[in-house]
């Protein structure tokens, strides 16, 4: 086991790196984190920050030779970058990496990421790799969402169409090709979103959360609710399908996979190979955090055996309205300890920039009404 004072790596340093710092901190470890940005919000936690670029290899060496193990926060990582850090943790101890490589390159690809998925049996919608642009896309179901296969997140490089011949004009313009690929994926009617929080050990230990309820507001999520108050056969599947997925890649570390639920039918939509927004509630509604168990699992402790949950609401505080949701989150606090505030410490808002969020412990029917217009 990996004893403080060790340093522990992340690759990135945005507010994920920023929360698991803080956990790491109280048990007496460094941080280090890596990415081009200066002064991020993991430094501000007390991370100590290498500036440079994913491309930069000398410089990645001399951070990755010091820490002991290394996780990320992110998985848009450069594939040669990945590449090489799988080269150079074959020369560490094989519990390096939490996790490993091939998980970040299969989340960071959503054709690579459904083909996986349907082959060890998790369903998905129907789909179509748009590679070239004369693919006969003629009798896909429509109305239809064509999205980017890499880069895309909060509902950005998507764009959605109702028939064949919007599609044809838009790849006109927008041609695709082995570099630049498309995937094409049928509308799905679902009645709701839920995401699972997963954690898995070197060893093949799993701790896994209930199932979480999340709500959407312009493709940004909003707000969760945990646990969702979900069917019990919907619950169980949601939990099965992750551990699926997580002896499937033989996983190390924690990750976020969301579904699509219509009637009795589970469907995986995708999974981010990291801690996940949808999980803060395990901050606040979890007798352990998501972070700590990226942590636990970094350093070679035991994951627990035992976990009290409660009720608990996260809302996410967009840059829209950042004063007035400041402003009403304090009040908020002043009036009743269940609520929790989180900030990022992000120098800047901006409309549509996660900021920070609000965690309520409590049942959603005792939450202020104004928690619901936070932005």
């Amino acid at each position: 086991m990996i004893l403080p004072p060790h340093s522990l790596g992340i690759l990135g340093s945005g507010q994920l790196g920023r929360m698991f710092t803080l956990e790491a901190i109280q048990m007496g470890y460094t941080v280090h984190v890596y990415s081009p940005d200066k002064n991020s919000p993991s430094c501000k936690a007390g991370a100590v920050e290498w500036t440079g670029s994913y491309s930069d290899f000398s410089s990645l060496k001399r951070f990755l030779d010091t820490v002991s193990s290394l996780s990320f926060e992110f998985e848009n990582i450069p594939p040669a970058c990945l590449d090489f850090i799988e080269e150079y943790a074959k020369s560490r101890d094989e519990k390096f990496l939490a996790p490993n490589v091939h998980s970040i390159k299969i989340a960071q690809d959503r054709i690579f990421e459904k083909e996986f998925f349907n082959s060890i049996g998790l369903n998905t919608v129907l789909y179509l790799p748009i590679i070239t642009g004369n693919e006969d896309f003629s009798k896909f179901p429509m109305p239809s969402i064509l999205k980017t296969t890499r880069f895309g997140y909060d509902g950005k490089g998507q764009w959605k169409f109702t028939n064949a011949i919007e599609l044809k004009e838009f790849l006109k313009s927008n041609p695709a090709s082995k570099e630049s690929p498309y995937i094409l994926e049928a509308f799905y009617p679902f009645d709701y979103e839920i995401s699972v929080i997963y954690a898995r050990s070197h060893e093949g230990k799993e701790f896994i959360f209930p199932p979480a309820l999340n709500y959407h507001r312009n493709s940004i999520l909003d707000m969760t609710e945990f646990p969702a108050p979900i069917p019990e056969n919907i619950h169980n599947l949601a939990i099965s399908s992750a551990s699926l997925l997580g002896k499937s890649l033989k996983y190390a570390g924690v990750f976020g996979l969301e579904f699509f639920v219509a009637g009795d039918e589970l469907v995986v939509n995708e999974f981010a190979p990291r801690p996940h927004n949808s999980g803060h509630y395990t901050q606040d509604g979890s007798d352990i955090s998501q972070f700590e168990l990226q942590l636990r699992i970094l350093t070679g402790m035991d994951l627990p055996e035992q976990n009290s949950i409660k009720p608990c609401l996260m809302k996410n505080i967009l840059g829209d309205d950042y004063a007035n949701s400041l402003n009403l989150c304090l009040e908020l606090m002043s009036k009743d300890s269940r609520y929790h505030l989180h900030l990022y410490q992000k120098d800047e808002a901006k409309p549509g920039r996660k900021m920070g969020h609000l965690n309520f412990t409590g049942q959603k029917s005792e939450v202020d009404k104004r928690f619901f217009n936070l932005t």
